[in-house]
């Protein structure tokens, strides 16, 4: 992972935040004398103590899955917000352009979780963005579903040793250069242009 000073992250509490706003991870999973798998899923995590938990179900009889039985070694790599950075938005615009983005890597030794646990994670993760009287709440569907579906699934738990982050914020430019990449992204106004913006505003 390219971690300069400047644009490094420790923060704790930051790069957990950036997980909890953008969940869809990206598992990654080596493998021996083949290319790593890679695979996307949408992360709970959860803080215990000191110990950190990634949770997340996967379809069985897959490649992830078959790579997760002969490797406990995993990375998962979240995403926030990016965006094209024009060098004619600096002051002094003879410069290189270059991509402003927010990114997480969470390293840690992951284990396949039995059948009761793997439908707590689903009713977890259901719950977490259904609310109790919507219609696709997790008490609202069949049970027969549940279980006939389940059987095709297994839960996941990831414990997190490291956490890498890199917030590329422009935090190498001056503050004139600054503002101006925020005014010109708000500009140009693309939803990730907006939701970068608001990043740089809020981590000076």
């Amino acid at each position: 992972m390219y971690k300069p000073p400047h644009f490094t992250e420790t923060n704790r509490r930051k790069l957990i935040t950036l997980i909890e706003e953008y969940p869809l991870g990206t598992l990654m999973i080596p493998v021996q004398d083949d290319y790593p798998e890679a695979t996307h899923l949408p992360f709970m995590i959860h803080e215990d103590g000191e110990h950190l938990i990634l949770r997340a179900h996967i379809m069985k009889g897959t490649g992830h899955h078959t790579a997760l039985t002969h490797s406990e070694k995993v990375r998962v790599v979240f995403q926030g917000p990016q965006a094209y950075i024009s060098a004619s938005w600096y002051t002094q615009p003879q410069q290189a352009s270059t991509w402003n983005y927010m990114t997480v890597h969470a390293l840690g030794t992951v284990q396949l979780l039995n059948e009761e646990d793997t439908l707590k994670n689903i009713h977890d993760l259901t719950n977490q963005y259904e609310p109790s009287e919507a219609a696709g709440a997790f008490q609202n569907i069949p049970d027969a579903y549940i279980r006939e579906h389940l059987k095709a699934i297994v839960g996941i738990e990831i414990l997190v040793h490291q956490l890498e982050g890199v917030f590329k914020l422009s935090q190498n430019k001056n503050e004139a250069t600054r503002t101006h990449i925020i005014e010109s992204l708000r500009q140009r106004n693309h939803l990730q242009d907006r939701l970068l913006a608001d990043a740089m505003e809020k981590h000076v």
